[in-house]
């Protein structure tokens, strides 16, 4: 009788260890093919510039569809181009700014501004090209917004059309700073 329950617990002890090695292969099985079948953003950069003049490139800032959200890659051919043409494309985008031509907001973002503009895409695209962190060039009683209101805080700041004005001006303040005081934006 002994023999018999050592066989069982063997027996127990051998179907037991099966069934573990059979779950870890089909966990295993499973997260390779969701991996594999999930499609993973790209960010796609143009081998040759679809425009090879950059400010058709900044004028084409309309037909960005998706802008990444926290450093995402994206598959925009506007935004990659103009991410591409990198520094060349700095003064087209602070000329931009001032721009109130309405867009489709293409934030991946939670939130949608129903009121986008053009020059609010065209500074989103130029803290990307420049790292800059557009919020240093609002006034500090606005600055004082973005933590609770965050980007909100911004498009408050600019429904007035002199503030988008004042931002420009800013930037090109900062651009002749960094490229030479002979430098134009």
């Amino acid at each position: 009788m002994l023999s018999d329950q050592r066989r069982g617990a063997a027996s127990s002890w051998f179907i037991t260890r099966k069934l573990s090695i059979l779950l870890v292969v089909v966990t295993t099985l499973s997260l390779c093919l969701s991996c594999a079948s999930t499609p993973q953003p790209t960010r796609v950069v143009a081998q040759e510039p679809v425009a090879k003049d950059v400010r058709k490139a900044c004028d084409r800032i309309t037909e960005i569809k998706m802008l990444p959200f926290k450093d995402e890659p994206v598959n925009d051919p506007v935004y990659n181009e103009l991410t591409a043409t990198g520094e060349k494309a700095i003064p087209c985008l602070i000329e931009k700014v001032t721009d109130t031509t309405p867009m489709a907001d293409p934030r991946m973002s939670p939130m949608r501004y129903s009121d986008l503009r053009v020059g609010d895409v065209a500074l989103f695209v130029l803290g990307d090209v420049a790292g800059l962190d557009f919020y240093k060039f609002l006034p500090a009683q606005v600055q004082e917004k973005v933590p609770v209101d965050g980007v909100y805080a911004y498009f408050e700041y600019v429904e007035k059309p002199e503030h988008r004005e004042e931002i420009q001006n800013a930037l090109k303040k900062w651009y002749r700073q960094k490229y030479g005081e002979s430098a134009n934006p």
